[in-house]
C-alpha cells in the first residue's frame, strides 16, 4: 500500500547555512511550510521505503517514484 501525510515545517527548517535549499523538501502552501512523506508499507504496515517531497506536490508525485521499485508476488 502507498499513503502519503503532510508533515508541518518549523520557519527555521529550511535554508541553513550552507546548505542548498533546492535540495530541501519544504514547500509552500496557504497553511505554511510543510512537508509530505510518500511511504510504501507491507500488508503488517511495516514501511518498506518513503520518498520525500514538498508539501504542495501531489500524491502521484510519491507515487511514480515508489511504484517501479515495487516487487509483486503471487500466491
Amino acid at each position: 500500500m502507498i499513503d502519503s501525510t503532510i508533515v508541518r515545517a518549523h520557519q527555521r527548517a529550511c535554508g541553513c547555512k550552507g546548505g542548498d535549499a533546492n535540495t530541501e523538501a519544504i514547500g509552500r502552501s496557504k497553511g505554511g511550510l510543510s512537508t509530505k512523506i510518500h511511504a510504501v508499507v507491507d500488508a503488517l504496515g511495516n514501511p518498506v521505503s518513503f520518498h520525500l517531497t514538498p508539501g504542495q506536490a501531489c500524491d502521484l508525485d510519491g507515487a511514480d517514484v515508489l511504484l517501479p521499485d515495487l516487487k509483486t508476488t503471487l500466491c
